[in-house]
């Protein structure tokens, strides 16, 4: 009987971890070329856990589940935006506040122990 149980509820959780990767919502909208520019988000935590994916979050919104993939590339217009992560069976958070000028190149890497940092 506990295996009816408990075989479902594995099933659930690992399909709940292995749909968080790729594209989940769209970055936020780029109305002209001269107001934009791009963007690399790097995942530098390490991948080998069973919960491996970390999901990238632009103003606590969910955009980008890396799984395998280590890179995330993107165009984003000028502004104030809260980027952050999260990652592990708890979803621990992390998010720092980034100022985007038109015109330049970002990368970005996702460390462990919750650092954002830019290359």
């Amino acid at each position: 009987m506990k295996k009816l149980i408990i075989i479902p509820l594995l099933l659930t959780l690992l399909n709940a971890c292995t749909s968080s990767s790729g594209l989940l919502n769209p970055v936020p909208f780029v109305d002209s070329p001269e107001t934009s520019t791009n963007v690399v988000i790097h995942r530098a935590i390490p991948h080998g856990a069973f919960f491996d994916t970390v999901i990238f979050t632009i103003d606590g919104v969910d955009v980008f589940g890396f799984n395998q993939e280590d890179d995330f590339k993107f165009v984003l217009r000028e502004g104030d935006y809260l980027f952050g992560y999260k990652y592990g069976f708890f979803e621990n958070h992390c998010n720092v506040d980034v100022a985007i000028q038109a015109g330049m190149n970002y990368v970005f890497s996702l460390e462990p122990d919750c650092v954002i940092e830019m290359e």
